[in-house]
């Protein structure tokens, strides 16, 4: 099993920003405990996070201020939950686990969907007015179990996931052909030179600014 290992760093950084309120510890409390409830496996608390914009913003500039790029803009990321969770039986009631299924997921639309011998990833997604603004990650392993949900305005996140994604397994020509299958116009050559509009200053930013 994995474990989480974090350096004194970052360490830090959690405790100031769990003073500030900027994260809590609650994580996807809802998403594990609908998912355990559907499926009928039991889920034991490992982990959890809850990230909002003030925090997003704090991390991003704390990773400026040690010199670390991120391999993804997250400008537009307003709200991460993380959960990780240990399978521990299964449920009162079910004789072998349930399949998740996108249906399970109210509102949510699937994206992507992987099936193989221990493990099952789901990616889905929600969108409102036409920009998708949710995310919705479940890994279940035989000996872990990982929910991520993220808000925001996410439409050039996750092309620029995609865009790192093919780059990765060195296929970057079949970017623009998933483009053209979901309806959109090819991107040039680099696809990161496209810039992501700044949010609105939040109280926090604004406090941090000003000292």
């Amino acid at each position: 099993m994995r474990h989480v290992r974090m350096t004194a760093p970052v360490l830090l950084l959690i405790s100031v920003l769990l003073g500030l309120g900027c994260i809590t510890l609650h994580g996807p409390e809802e998403i594990r405990r609908d998912l355990s409830e559907e499926v009928g496996v039991k889920l034991d608390h490992e982990f959890s996070i809850t990230v909002n914009r003030g925090g997003m913003w704090m991390a991003r500039t704390g990773m400026k201020w040690a010199g670390e790029e991120e391999e993804v803009d997250l400008r537009g990321v307003h709200h991460v939950d993380v959960g990780i969770y240990r399978p521990a039986g299964l449920r009162k009631g079910f004789e072998a686990p349930g399949a998740i299924h996108p249906d399970l997921f109210e509102g949510w639309e699937a994206l992507a969907r992987v099936q193989e011998e221990g493990e099952n990833v789901l990616v889905l997604t929600k969108e409102k007015k036409g920009s998708i603004r949710g995310l919705l990650v479940v890994v279940a392993e035989s000996d872990e179990w990982v929910i991520v949900k993220i808000k925001g305005k996410l439409d050039m996140i996750l092309e620029q996931a995609l865009a790192q994604a093919f780059d990765e397994v060195k296929r970057p020509e079949l970017y623009d052909k998933t483009r053209e299958e979901r309806g959109l116009e090819p991107l040039s050559e680099d696809p990161d030179s496209q810039e992501v509009p700044e949010e609105p200053a939040t109280p926090v930013e604004e406090t941090a600014a000003a000292l």
